[in-house]
């Protein structure tokens, strides 16, 4: 038995890791693909850990999505095609890991989904990502879901009991490596922002020029802005946001320095799945700026508007100025044992 993992972005790898860490610990042979869209990121992450890629793909950097597609799957034969593998396991709702899928598929190849099952109910919103995962999701052996509420879409979607399993987020066992339960520090009117996703790319020239205008007047406001690897909207946060002498904008960190701010913040702006998965196991306020999201939640300190939203910067100034602050760990997208759950079916089951 030989298993293939697929991950391209930082996100991929915070939630495989684990995974990979518990297979190598039970000694299942695999190798790690990477797809390399975060290489500098994705390899950090490696050492971090004490990990190694076995494989990585040329990258081209391309709009057209047939043609990425195209890459991805040339790739795959060019460079495992003579491989014999078991399983393939492939996270989230990227093109590469839509790539995963198709091959495992195309060569009859167990596909094993890591967090399926998240649902908008748009196909086009967010594009590609929703179709991708709808159908990720149908083809998979097995499909690993975060909590009872993905388990229940994909019911709804005729998929056969037998191929859900409820397992947590495997981002939550990532975080709780790094995070004790006790460690309650925070910092009031300390703002965390990230901000990437493509449907909001259209939009952060008003973003921006709006955030910069709110920091100039609120000067008692501190906001940390680690910057996503997309070097235009880099260059659109320092044309408006340089002057602002209430904003720290940081290059790539690394998990344990994310964390830190994650976990020192008094309120998160984010349009990340992932940081709101790791925003709401720390119990943080939080705003997701996106106009929907996939992520199942029920939380008051938890609020979910466009980034185009004429009332955003009122709902900010209202989350600052709520004092209830919630401690301890929230789990309500895991425990932290996922992957262990994820890689026991494995060695039942393949």
């Amino acid at each position: 038995m030989q298993g293939l993992v697929i991950l391209g972005t930082r996100p991929e790898a915070i939630k495989l890791i684990p995974i990979i860490k518990h297979l190598k610990e039970s000694n299942i042979p695999i190798k790690i693909l990477s797809t390399e869209q975060h290489s500098e990121a994705v390899h950090q992450l490696f050492i971090d850990n004490n990990l190694n890629i076995d494989i990585k793909i040329e990258i081209i950097v391309h709009t057209n999505l047939s043609v990425q597609l195209s890459h991805y799957l040339s790739e795959f034969n060019r460079l495992i095609n003579n491989v014999v593998f078991s399983f393939v396991i492939a996270q989230g709702d990227t093109l590469s890991a839509y790539a995963g899928m198709l091959y495992a598929y195309l060569n009859k190849i167990d596909f094993l989904y890591i967090e399926s099952g998240l649902r908008t109910f748009d196909l086009y919103n967010p594009f590609p990502e929703e179709g991708l995962r709808v159908m990720m999701s149908h083809v998979a052996r097995m499909n690993f879901v975060p909590t009872n509420k993905e388990k229940e879409y994909l019911i709804n979607e005729n998929i056969d009991s037998s191929k859900i399993m409820v397992v947590g987020n495997t981002g939550i066992d990532y975080i709780s490596s790094f995070i004790q339960e006790n460690e309650h520090r925070y910092q009031k009117n300390k703002i965390l922002l990230t901000v990437h996703r493509r449907e909001n790319w259209e939009f952060l020239d008003v973003f921006f020029s709006k955030l910069a205008n709110y920091l100039e007047k609120n000067p008692h406001i501190t906001l940390i802005y680690p910057m996503h690897f997309n070097t235009s909207i880099q260059a659109k946060a320092h044309h408006y946001l340089s002057i602002s002498h209430n904003v720290q904008m940081l290059h790539a960190l690394s998990s344990k320095e994310f964390y830190k701010h994650l976990q020192t913040c008094e309120l998160v702006i984010t349009d990340s799945g992932g940081v709101q998965e790791e925003a709401t196991f720390l119990n943080k306020k939080t705003i997701i700026i996106r106009d929907k999201t996939e992520r199942y939640y029920q939380n008051q300190q938890i609020r979910n508007m466009s980034i185009e939203d004429d009332q955003l910067f009122e709902a900010i100034d209202d989350m600052l100025k709520n004092n209830h602050q919630s401690y301890g760990f929230n789990h309500t997208y895991g425990d932290g044992k996922a992957s262990s759950r994820i890689v026991n079916w494995i060695k039942r089951s393949i």
